[in-house]
């Protein structure tokens, strides 16, 4: 799999890049943790859920081919489509496999940080999408219940180049970071 500095991630960059806002900051708020023991799993066990970046397990799969790209396991670690390891997730960061630096980092209020994407307003609103903010207005990328990855740009225009397999609502910030991270191939 093609680390996420390939040129093929090119659609996603220009996504956000054509994306900044004069509209109006609201607050943002955290969705409310619903974290419990599952199965025969103990509490300390259980999956958190009570993070800015929520550690549920799921797959995120091209949504034409339907080809699996990453898979997140319920521990955090991120693997390729081969099996590779790709990265990790820790509650309030995404790190990519190899890399010091988080990729993503999410604060408790919802305000994204990126080591790729310096300089653009990035947050999560209340409803966990994600609003990339800049000049020439605000870009939406949202998953809806199905699954579905929905990239929304300031002009209006939508794709929707990824699905969620093992949908929870749970798992939408992880999946939207994630989405932003992973090349899109033919």
């Amino acid at each position: 799999m093609r680390r996420p500095n390939s040129p093929a991630l090119l659609p996603t960059l220009l996504f956000l890049a054509s994306c900044t806002s004069s509209a109006p900051k609201t607050s943002t708020t955290p969705p409310t943790p619903q974290a419990s023991a599952q199965g025969s799993q103990s509490a300390s066990d259980a999956p958190r859920t009570d993070l800015p970046i929520p550690m549920v397990a799921f797959q995120l799969a091209d949504s034409a081919s339907g080809l699996i790209k990453v898979q997140v396991m319920a521990d955090g670690s991120i693997v390729s489509a081969t099996g590779e390891a790709w990265g990790k997730l820790d509650g309030t960061t995404i790190t990519v496999d190899g890399s010091t630096e988080p990729m993503w980092s999410v604060d408790a209020e919802g305000k994204v940080s990126s080591s790729v994407f310096g300089g653009i307003g990035i947050r999560f609103s209340v409803e966990d999408a994600l609003l990339v903010e800049g000049p020439r207005g605000t870009a939406t990328a949202s998953i809806d219940d199905a699954g579905l990855v929905l990239f929304d740009d300031h002009k209006g225009q939508s794709e929707s180049p990824w699905k969620v397999i093992g949908m929870s609502p749970r798992a939408r910030r992880a999946a939207l970071l994630l989405s932003m991270s992973i090349p899109r191939t033919p």
